[in-house]
């Protein structure tokens, strides 16, 4: 009766899942990237699913999946959330799991930003030096700008490194708050070694 009572409200996105789908992994999927927007992503055999649960190697369960829903709703209220229970029952895996599933959709974000920034750098270096090839220079953005630093002759080794740290410190100055700061020992311009290192910090959109 109340299962028919709640069906009738015709409530957009809103289904009452059975008792089968309810130990469904789709179902538990989309649950939880409906309460915690995280994105699903293309699965095995066309299912929409939380790929960071797998990357994890974490088993989602019913009761699991209610669990975090419950600690989500605690966190959003900003009503304290203590987990209680024996040693061995995965509430240590349990936080963990919110954790990265609250920061999946951040990482995701940052790991766009990234690109797009490295492509503008890409896209500089090119309009600075148009002599040098950089479209067979790799097959990752920053394998080409690594490829730029290779000794050439349209530019010095020293202008190439100063260049391109100038860019990805500027990079770096636009970037939303959500990113980590610079590592301090790569801040200024030093040695062209900390060039490449300062150049795979910045890639890995640290947060």
């Amino acid at each position: 009766e109340q299962r028919d009572s709640l069906e009738q409200l015709n409530l957009p996105g809103f289904s009452i899942p059975t008792t089968v789908e309810l130990h469904q992994r789709e179902t538990l999927d989309r649950y939880l990237s409906q309460a915690l927007c995280v994105p699903l992503n293309n699965g095995p055999e066309g299912k929409r699913v939380l790929q960071c649960i797998d990357d994890n190697e974490f088993v989602l369960t019913l009761d699991f999946t209610l669990k975090l829903l419950k600690i989500h709703e605690r966190v959003c209220c900003g009503i304290p959330c203590i987990m209680e229970g024996e040693t061995g029952v995965s509430k240590t895996a349990l936080t963990q799991m919110y954790s990265i599933l609250v920061n999946s959709h951040q990482n995701s974000i940052a790991s766009v930003s990234t690109e797009k920034a490295l492509d503008k750098i890409v896209g500089e270096l090119a309009k600075r030096f148009p002599s040098v090839d950089l479209d067979q220079a790799g097959s990752t953005k920053k394998e080409t700008i690594l490829h730029f630093l290779k000794p050439s002759p349209h530019h010095s080794t020293d202008e190439a490194h100063q260049l391109l740290h100038d860019l990805i410190i500027e990079a770096c100055s636009n970037r939303s708050a959500m990113f980590a700061p610079i590592p301090k020992n790569l801040v200024a311009y030093g040695e062209g070694g900390d060039v490449p290192e300062l150049l795979a910090w910045f890639s890995e959109s640290m947060l």
